[in-house]
Parts: C-alpha cells; structure tokens; sequence
C-alpha cells in the first residue's frame, strides 16, 4: 500500500478594503506504515492560467490536491476565458470531477482548498464547501484544527486593521499553532491580492515580521501580568511600564532599520516589484531610507522622517515631473494629428488646418 500524503496545514486569509491576505505554513505530513515523515513544501505560488494569476491553496489528500492543480494547469494554461465567474465555474467543475472520481475508486477524496484568482484589474478568492466554490467576504482560515485559533484572530477585530498589521496576525497565528502542535511549522509564505495582482510577500520579511511578532508578545505578556498584580507597589509598576515603552521603542526601531535595509537590498535584486511600490506599506509615510558605507565597506541604511522641507520639495519635483508628462501626453496627440494630416490643429488664437500633401506632379 503507497503511504498516504496528508497535507496537514493552516492557511488564513484575511479580506480588507484594498484586497486579501493569505498566509500558509509549509508542512506536509507522510504516513506509511505506521510512521510519519515530514517535510517542507510550498503552498502559496502564483500560476498563470491564459490572462488569470491563480493561487491554490487547501489541505486534505496531498496527491490528490497535487493532481487536481496538475490538471488544473494543462487544462487551463492557456484558457480563453475572460471573466472570474467563468473561471470559478470552469473550476468548480474540475473539483466537483476530482472529487467524484476519487470516491468512485475508494480513496480519500478530502480537499479544503483556498483559491485566490486575479484578471485586468479584479480579483476574488473563493473557499470550497462541500463540492461549491464560495466568495470568501470575511476572515477565515482552513486546515489543522483551525478552531482552536479563531479566538486568537477575533481578541484583534481584524475588520479595523490595516494590511500590515494583518499580515502580523496570520503570523502570530501560525507561530502560535507551530508552537502549539506537530503539524504546523515555517518558513511560511504570505500573498498579498489586489487589483493590481497577485503579490508575493517577500520571504525576509516574513522572517523578520515573524520574529518581532515573538519578541512584543513576550514584553507584552509581561506587562499584562504586571497589570493584574495588584501587589507590586505603584512605583514599580510605573518603572515596568516605563521599562516596557523604552524596550517597544527600541525594538521598533531596530526592526524599522531592518526593514529599511531589506528594501534597499530588494532594489538591488533583478525582477522586484517594489521597483514600482510594494502592496502594503513598510515604512511610516513621510519617511526616508538614507544610504551610507561603513569603515567595513558595507552599505548601511537608516530609515527616518523626512524633514518637511525636503518632503515639500520632493513633493514639488513630483509635480513638476507629472506636468513634464502631461506636456509630453499632447505633444504626441499634437504629433499624431500633424502626422495623419486631417484634423485642425489650433495654437494660440491662430487657426492652422492641416490638409494631406499635395501628390507632386510626375
């Protein structure tokens, strides 16, 4: 008897105004004879399907989650449809067709799949209940006993946070299962979905968002038990909390100096999309990275805020370049008319008609 591959896991997905997040662990489980093996694999990649990026993602049956995106690929590689709906039907069926045949030959049929699709400038990510594929309109999360965190998700009101902070629950999430059970682990893998595409969350930052996550919950347990303690004198206590605003301040800016050398390494790297902006932000608006060379030789960054005057100025070059566009804009419209000869073409109070050249005589 093969070993049976159970895809083990945890995915959450977190809907805002602008998009979805969705992160996954990247554990899956191999049970033969008895014994279990265990290695990593990457849940969330990007795939393209004619004009459509599709993310899968699911546990149950690993070989066959892998056969029906095997089958999803050759089928729709290079699909003429052009709408969501179409393809979420398109979908659908293949699951529905999967599903049956597995339980027609007596195996596991147990597929929870994610499904993140993006076309043009809209999107959708779909959840599998039972044989259909439903909106996902609210936060959510599949896989390894997944109940036993959705307390953790409700204590932050999700619905209020800004996408970098949700980014920071479904880690803080996923560490907490890691922690928690055998079937979870890292690295884990985060995706960004918005109008202008499927975006992978770049996988340093996840490491270092994942490690401050570990290191504030820490001092803030602390605090919290602090808190409660109705023994420590007053005077102490206002030292632990002064002692905690010194430490988070410190951290932050630890970590925000991280960050800001991650992005300016990422600007040395071919093919980054944050050369044109990354999905969330990073770094406090109205900041600045400064790049410097130690007495090592190594480039060093410092993330700060941006003196007004440098942020007006900046502003202003902003403009100006947009306005130098725009000119360029109808100095090719001007262009293309002059060219095609046919349409008047009015400067100043002056009235020019352009007419075709006249053939010259043979």
């Amino acid at each position: 008897m093969p070993p049976e591959r159970k895809r083990v896991t945890l995915i959450t997905v977190f809907p805002y105004p602008d998009g979805t997040i969705i992160s996954a662990d990247s554990q899956e489980t191999v049970r033969d004879r008895g014994n279990e093996y265990k290695y990593s694999v990457l849940k969330l990649k990007p795939q393209t399907f004619g004009k459509f990026q599709v993310v899968f993602a699911g546990g149950g049956n690993g070989d066959a989650i892998e056969t029906l995106i095997e089958d999803c690929q050759q089928s729709f590689s290079d699909t003429t449809l052009e709408s969501l709906p179409a393809l979420k039907k398109a979908l659908q069926a293949k699951i529905q067709e999967c599903r049956k045949e597995l339980r027609a030959l007596g195996e596991n049929n147990q597929m929870h799949l994610l499904i993140a699709a993006h076309i043009d400038t809209n999107y959708a990510v779909w959840k599998t209940t039972s044989y259909q594929l439903r909106d996902v309109t609210e936060p959510d999360m599949i896989g390894f006993t997944d109940f036993m965190y959705r307390h953790t998700v409700k204590e932050f009101h999700p619905a209020s946070l800004p996408a970098t902070q949700l980014i920071l629950l479904s880690l803080r999430v996923l560490d907490f299962a890691r922690q928690t059970s055998t079937c979870v682990d890292q690295p884990y893998s985060v995706i960004v979905v918005q109008k202008d595409g499927i975006h992978v969350f770049d996988p340093e930052l996840v490491k270092q968002f994942t490690q401050s996550i570990a290191i504030f919950g820490a001092s803030v347990n602390r605090l919290l038990l602090a808190c409660g303690d109705t023994s420590i004198d007053p005077d102490i206590f206002q030292e632990k909390i002064t002692e905690f605003t010194n430490t988070a301040t410190y951290l932050r800016d630890e970590y925000m100096q991280q960050v800001g050398q991650r992005i300016f390494q990422r600007m040395l790297e071919p093919g980054v999309e944050h050369v044109i902006g990354d999905p969330v932000s990073l770094i406090p608006s109205g900041s600045k990275i400064d790049v410097a060379v130690d007495k090592d030789g190594q480039l060093k960054t410092t993330v700060s805020k941006e003196p007004k005057e440098e942020r007006e100025k900046r502003q202003e070059m902003m403009r100006w370049a947009e306005a130098q566009k725009e000119e360029l804009r109808q100095a090719q419209e001007k262009l293309a008319k002059l060219i095609d000869g046919r349409t008047p073409l009015y400067e100043g109070r002056e009235r020019v008609l352009l007419r075709p050249a006249r053939p010259r005589p043979a």
